[in-house]
């Protein structure tokens, strides 16, 4: 069983919910429901890195974002700069201050992310391609 669900339930059992069957197949939608967020999460994650292989500013990735359809960006702007914060901690981007504005550029450790998730794709794209925003799930 996955370590989360093995806390879940644990916590469960120990707090108000403790009455509540705690079946396997309740086990295995919420496992589902957590790889699909991972899964949502990854896919975001390629489109940033991908957007990042050029120097961007936060309202220029905010607007690519939306014009690629990711709808988390529509409503929630904050979203992207928490993301490129905890980027920034993974060290797979960096900031640049120039002429008071904030740029974000992708690191070599960032590069090696985007190809990992690219060679998972199975499909060889070209840079062209990841420039002009050919990588979709």
């Amino acid at each position: 069983m996955d370590d989360r669900l093995k806390g879940f339930k644990k916590a469960m059992d120990t707090h108000t919910f403790r009455h509540v069957p705690f079946t396997e197949e309740k086990k295995a939608r919420m496992k589902r429901g957590m790889e699909r967020a991972e899964e949502n999460d990854l896919f975001v994650q390629g489109h940033i890195l991908q957007l990042l292989l050029a120097e961007r500013t936060g309202h220029e990735l905010i607007q690519l974002l939306r014009a690629r359809g990711l709808k988390r960006f529509l409503e929630e702007e904050g979203f992207l700069y928490a993301t490129l914060h905890q980027y920034e901690k993974n060290r797979w981007i960096e900031s640049i201050w120039r002429d008071g504005v904030k740029s974000y550029r992708m690191t070599s450790t960032g590069r090696k992310l985007l190809e990992k998730q690219l060679k998972k794709k199975k499909r060889v794209f070209s840079l062209k391609e990841i420039l002009d925003g050919g990588f979709h799930e």
